[in-house]
């Protein structure tokens, strides 16, 4: 990514100065490859896990107790 960034960074003329430049370009790419690289870790850590199919109204329902259950067709 520095490499990418430096193509677009115009020579100043004078060696110390292009050095100087050069590095900063190299530190701001290697910042900015870091931080999409936390921002990646976090959207995944964000991301819900995958539903297992859709729900059902009693779904929030704690389930009754094993002499009550209730006999579904489904």
């Amino acid at each position: 990514m520095g490499d990418e960034l430096l193509a677009h960074t115009p020579d100043v003329g004078e060696e110390a100065v292009q050095h100087e430049l050069d590095l900063w370009v190299e530190q701001a790419a290697d910042t900015l490859h870091a931080l999409g690289r936390l921002y990646e870790d976090r959207l995944l850590e964000a991301t819900p896990p995958p539903v297992e199919g859709p729900r059902r109204p009693d779904d929030d329902e704690p389930p009754p107790p094993p002499s009550r259950r209730r006999e579904t067709s489904w």
